[in-house]
């Protein structure tokens, strides 16, 4: 009797073991340092803390890594890609910065935080990107940020970084 049940339980297991992989996926292709043919002065909006959001038309790969220099000018971050959907569809994410303590400040001056997010909407299968600039000294927080990318309740995907202070000569 036991031998006649145990096809069709690892039938529908299987059945969950795909349905638990369908759904939106983030493939993250780069990570590291980056550059911008010109700076960002187009404002796209605003994270709920009040940090600005910026968009450059094109950002450049500069090195692969995970510590970053906190350094005024600065660029780091990571591209990928929404996978998982019909290609075309647009997706909505929802972004989460979490700083290291003791927190960011936005403008005007408010009181430090710990974690801060915004949404943004990316076309499954096109290449997309997060990136932070240092363009002012306070934002320049050593120790670990993570940036984590969600769908809904979903987490996509962390991704963490490591901001050391330059060394002095």
């Amino acid at each position: 009797m036991i031998r006649a049940f145990l096809p069709v339980i690892v039938f529908f297991m299987g059945i969950h073991l795909a349905l638990a992989e369908a759904g939106p996926r983030i493939e993250v292709f780069e990570h590291g340092t980056y550059t911008a043919a010109s700076p960002s002065d187009i404002v796209v909006g605003f994270t709920h803390r009040g940090l600005e959001i910026g968009d450059f038309e094109e950002i450049d790969h500069v090195q692969s890594t995970r510590v970053v220099v906190g350094q005024l000018g600065n660029k780091f971050g990571f591209r990928y890609r929404v996978s998982g959907l019909p290609s075309g569809m647009p997706m909505r994410l929802t972004i989460v910065l979490k700083f290291p303590p003791p927190g960011m400040v936005a403008k005007p001056p408010s009181a430090p935080f710990l974690q801060d997010d915004y949404v943004v909407v990316e076309i499954a299968d096109s290449d997309a990107y997060w990136t932070w600039t240092f363009d002012d000294r306070a934002q320049i927080i050593p120790g670990t940020w993570v940036i984590e990318i969600w769908n809904g309740s979903k987490k996509l995907t962390a991704q963490e970084f490591t901001v050391i202070l330059p060394p002095i000569a």
